[in-house]
């Protein structure tokens, strides 16, 4: 069964039919509802079959994104609907004190400026020579994809970097925490332009596990960046990076591992990363946030 995604925290209507076997709807059946605790919610937890046969209830996802089942029985009969939950930003709302809204934090303090919102899209500008990082530890998954759109003002000496299985730790530019990353480099004056993953497991251990050259940004085009990583049942977890023009002109940069070492079977947040070389203060901006399982 396909699952049906919706937003996390959102109500979905849910519909079963009962019938006998030449097909006639059977009215006043009771149909019990269950889910699991950590899935979400359903209200009512009992409904009849109408004139139609069919009953209805209420499913509240529950924040984490992963699939989630909901248990239909009427009798002897029952059945399984299958669906996950969905986060979104598009920065269309900011907290009171002009920050990312949602539950996003700033991890370390590399920021040159507080992290905000300007023209409907989240912006980061990090100091010279140091990675500023945006993290939501309200999602906290194993197996996950998440995509974002970027502009950037100097393509040349900006990286840019998406993580996940990120433990939110960031206490020096020497220990950005533990993690997974995909992040691409455009960094012209250091003779750096690759799309890499990056695995990070404090204290002061990181890695650079693949790389693979990649196009030259221009100054303030949207740029889709993607990253998703899947426990295997081999022992290793596949990663899977890619970025292209948002506008879809232009090929797709792709790049995929499989990662095995400490990072394996963990869950965590997700973070949005931003690394700055030289040139001033450079601003990053970041719009369409998508986290799917």
């Amino acid at each position: 069964m396909q699952p049906v995604q919706a937003q996390i925290g959102s109500e979905l209507v849910l519909r079963v039919r009962l019938a006998n076997a030449s097909g006639a709807a059977l009215l006043g059946r009771t149909v019990d509802w269950s889910v699991a605790a950590q899935d979400g919610t359903v209200f009512p937890a009992s409904s009849n079959t109408d004139l139609n046969g069919e009953a209805t209830t209420t499913f509240t996802l529950s924040e984490p994104i992963a699939v989630k089942v909901v248990s239909a029985a009427a009798g002897a009969a029952s059945t399984e609907l299958v669906t996950h939950g969905v986060y979104r930003e598009d920065f269309s709302t900011m907290n009171p004190d002009g920050g990312w809204p949602g539950g996003w934090v700033q991890a370390g303090d590399y920021a040159a400026f507080p992290p905000d919102i300007t023209g409907g899209r989240g912006r980061l500008r990090c100091r010279t020579d140091n990675t500023c990082r945006m993290w939501l530890p309200r999602i906290h998954e194993r197996d996950l994809r998440v995509q974002a759109t970027f502009r950037i003002a100097n393509p040349e000496v900006v990286g840019l970097g998406i993580n996940v299985r990120y433990d939110g730790a960031f206490p020096s530019q020497t220990d950005k925490g533990t993690g997974l990353g995909l992040f691409s480099e455009n960094v012209v004056v250091a003779e750096s332009q690759y799309l890499r993953f990056w695995s990070g497991a404090s204290p002061n251990n990181e890695d650079w596990v693949a790389a693979a050259p990649m196009f030259q940004f221009e100054p303030n085009v949207p740029y889709r960046m993607e990253f998703g990583v899947h426990q295997n049942t081999t022992g290793a977890t596949h990663l899977a990076g890619s970025v292209r023009r948002a506008d879809g002109d232009g090929g797709t940069d792709v790049l995929a591992h499989e990662y095995q070492g400490p990072l394996e079977g963990v869950s965590g947040g997700i973070g949005i990363s931003v690394y700055q070389e030289g040139g001033g203060t450079m601003a990053v901006e970041v719009d369409d946030i998508l986290v799917t399982p």
